[in-house]
Order: C-alpha cells, then structure tokens, then sequence
C-alpha cells in the first residue's frame, strides 16, 4: 500500500466539498483510533492542553518497568523521542516556561530512565540530544520575554547534571533563539572554570579581541583546532596577513590529518587571498603531489590568471605515475571526460588489461556505474561501454545469482551506449555479437542469467542457438 497520495489523488481530494471532507474524517477516525489522538493532539487541543497531553504521556512511558533488549530498548527511545521531545518542540516559543520546566524535569530524570534500559543502540543520545535543543530553545524565549529569567544559571545547572553528555555544539546551533548577551554572560562565567568551552563560546560570538588574546598567551596550545578556527575567522575578517602568519605556524606542528588537511586548504586561500599567488600556486602543486586532492587543482585553476596546457599538465603527470586508479578518479572528479577516455583507449590499444584487473579492488561498483552513465551523456559512448562490460564481466565472476539482475541492467545499457559508438572507435572494441559470444563461453552455465538476457541481446546470438 502506498504510503503517500499521488499528485492525482491530491489533485481529487482538494475539489471535496467541506461536507465530504468532514465526512472522510469521521470516517477514519471511527475506523483507526490512532487518527484520534493525532486529530486531537495536532488540531483539536489548545497549547496547554497539549502541554499537559505531552506530560502525562512522558509519565507513562518513564513509569514502564524498563527492558534490557536491545530493539525493544532502542524503539522505546525513538518512540519516546517521537511523542514528547518533538511535540515539545512546537511549543518552546508560544509556551517558553512551562517548557522549560518539563524539559528539565525530564532531563533530571534521564540517568533514571537510562538505567532501565540497554543504551547500546545509542538511540538515547538522539532523545537526550532532542531535549537538551528544545530546553534552551525554550530557554532563550523565555528570556525575551522577561530578561529577569535566570538564563546563565539555569544552564549552568543543566549542563553540570548531565555533564556526561552535554553537546558542545548546543548553543550553536540554537544562537537564532538565544540572546547574544546571554551567550557573553555564559562565557564571562566559565572563564577560569572552563576555558576550553569559554574558547569555543567565544567562537560563536566572533570575540577577535579575547579571541587574539587567548592566541597570544598560548591559551591554543596543543589545540590545533581552535588555532584554524582562529585563522579561518582572521580571514573571514579580511585579516588576511594575520591568517597567513597563524596557518604558517600551525602548519609547522604536529596535526591530526583532518586538521592538517583543513590547515593546507585555508593557507593556500589566505595567502592568494594576501597578495601572494606564487606562493599559493606552488603550494597547491606541492599539497597535491602528497594527497592527489583536486581540489587544489581547481584551487590553481582560480588563482592562476594567464593559465596554459604547461601549467595544468603537473598535475595530469602526478596522477598518471600513481596509476590508473588515480588517474581515472582524479580526470572524473575535474569531470574532464576528455582526458578519461582518451587514458582508456591508450589502454585499450596497448590490451593492458592489467591495468584494469584493480577496478574493483579500488572502487565501488556505484562509482563506476555512475562514471559510465555520465561519460555517455557527456558523449563518451566507447568509455560508457567499456565500463558497463567491465562491471557485468566482474558480476559473472562472482557466481552470486542474486546480484545476477545488475548484469543484465549493466548488459542492455551497454548494448543502449554500443548504438552511438563511431566507426573509428568501433575497432577499439568487440562488436556487440563478438562480446556476447565470447562472454557466453566463459559463463555459458549461468542460466538465469542468460535466460533474462534473451529479450534483448541480437538475434543473431540467440538463432545460433546458444540459447533456448
């Protein structure tokens, strides 16, 4: 049964009369009870209502004796999350108070409900994380509307309760609802206590000032995260000499890869961005040369004013000695399907089938289906092919009857892109009635296989009687 209506059934059911429409309400709530309660719940009940419906229900499930099974715990957190955080949540502005006051409630109370359940799955964090955005939500609506509200010490309270899991990212994500002040008075008062989340507060309020004081007294030491946060803000502030000398120095240190990756990134903006675009292009070929990231090449490709094949060809040359694996990744990722056939048919011409013996090995077969449908409607049709019979020869050998329905898709595509295929290209390739053939000797017991094959191959193939 479908689970949505069709754009018809829509286009019918907006010419019901009021009447009709009534009559088609009565009608499934008298046959499904649980349109009942989401009538009531969603249309039918004023906010206060709703508020007390969402109470009682989140005193019922906590009251439950609890199961230590793992679907059974992980469903009751979903559910749970399903119908009190998310109703919560529609009631954090018009109900500000009162939210708060039953979101910390339920707060309080989750170490006891966690400790009823098997927290495995992880699903509690979903819920515990949905609650904690609802209450400072409400929270910082509750300050707008009378700023005499304790916003600093109620989260200071919240946050020292359930310490444990506390999400950095919390006020982030919620700065929309809550007042920069506020934001400033949580920071002045972690200061001394807490200054790694002092440091990232001070990052949502774009503080320079405390932020280059912080800088200055190795308050970053040993963080290499916060020094890039701090450059990348430098930069966003046009600070561009002060960006370049942070990243330069950071970039002297030992850094996770992601933050160093990160780190080479923003030094080659921020010195094009400082008037040195020799520096920033011979940095983009030297991280490349390490990482094969094309995103430098596009970096160079923007920067570089007076650009030539010369110039560009470093990079094609690094990629080629890495091999055809590279090669392929990198001329499909700059989507320059010129330079991908034309590596294929030197391939092809050489019969280096070894070359291709790693395709798989290496990348996904969605990868390589994804590059064969876009190389054919970019005009590539010899590639297209070549890749499709690569991926129906590398299904063949598997001998997995179930996935045998994407070989016979890879199969008819092929023989879909063979139409388009120019007479020179033609003799790079066997014919559609060459392959076939010779891909039936060597997987001819693969019935299933064959036999949804036979609408269709060529004729020719199934007359010779191959195939019955």
């Amino acid at each position: 049964m479908s689970k949505k209506l069709t754009k018809k059934q829509i286009e019918q059911l907006s010419q019901f009369t009021v009447d009709e429409l009534l009559g088609v309400i009565h009608d499934l709530s008298e046959k499904y009870g649980e349109i009942n309660q989401y009538l009531a719940m969603n249309y039918l009940m004023s906010p206060e209502e709703k508020l007390k419906n969402i109470e009682n229900e989140y005193k019922r499930q906590f009251r439950k004796k609890g199961n230590y099974e793992y679907w059974k715990s992980h469903a009751f957190f979903l559910d749970l999350e399903n119908k009190t955080v998310r109703s919560l949540d529609s009631l954090a502005l018009g109900l500000p108070l009162e939210t708060v006051k039953i979101t910390e409630k339920m707060i309080g109370e989750a170490d006891d409900l966690f400790e009823k359940y098997d927290t495995s799955s992880g699903s509690w964090q979903d819920y515990l994380y949905g609650l904690l955005n609802v209450w400072i939500k409400a929270l910082g609506a509750a300050y707008k509307k009378d700023n005499q509200v304790d916003f600093v010490g109620h989260y200071l309270e919240v946050k020292s309760n359930c310490d444990y899991y506390f999400p950095s990212d919390l006020l982030q994500n919620n700065k929309a609802f809550v007042p920069r002040e506020v934001i400033q008075k949580i920071r002045d008062t972690l200061k001394g206590h807490d200054d790694q989340e002092a440091l990232e507060i001070s990052f949502i309020l774009r503080d320079q000032e405390y932020l280059a004081h912080c800088y200055e007294s190795n308050r970053f030491l040993h963080n290499g995260f916060f020094c890039f946060k701090y450059a990348q803000l430098l930069l966003d502030e046009f600070k561009t000499e002060e960006a370049v000398l942070v990243l330069e120095e950071l970039k002297s240190t030992a850094l996770p890869y992601d933050i160093q990756f990160k780190v080479e990134h923003l030094l080659v903006d921020a010195l094009y961005e400082n008037g040195d675009r020799e520096k920033a292009l011979n940095l983009c070929k030297e991280y490349f040369s390490k990482n094969l990231d094309s995103e430098y090449y596009r970096k160079f490709i923007k920067y570089h004013s007076d650009l030539n094949a010369l110039d560009t060809e470093y990079f094609y040359q690094r990629v080629y000695e890495r091999g055809t694996i590279s090669y392929l990744r990198f001329t499909a990722s700059i989507e320059n399907w010129s330079a991908f056939e034309s590596f294929l048919i030197e391939k092809m011409v050489d019969n280096d089938d070894k070359c291709f013996e790693n395709i798989f090995n290496f990348l996904q077969v969605s990868t390589v289906r994804k590059w064969s449908t876009t190389l054919a409607q970019q005009g590539y049709p010899l590639s297209a092919v070549f890749l499709r019979r690569k991926l129906v020869e590398d299904n063949l050998k598997q001998a997995r009857s179930a996935n045998y329905k994407y070989a016979v898709s890879d199969l008819k595509k092929s023989l879909d892109f063979m139409a388009y295929i120019s007479e020179e290209h033609q003799k790079l390739i066997p014919s559609t009635l060459a392959y076939i053939t010779a891909l039936h000797e060597k997987h001819q017991r693969k019935y299933a296989f064959w036999n949804a094959c036979v609408d269709f191959i060529p004729e020719e193939f199934t007359k010779s009687g191959y195939i019955r």
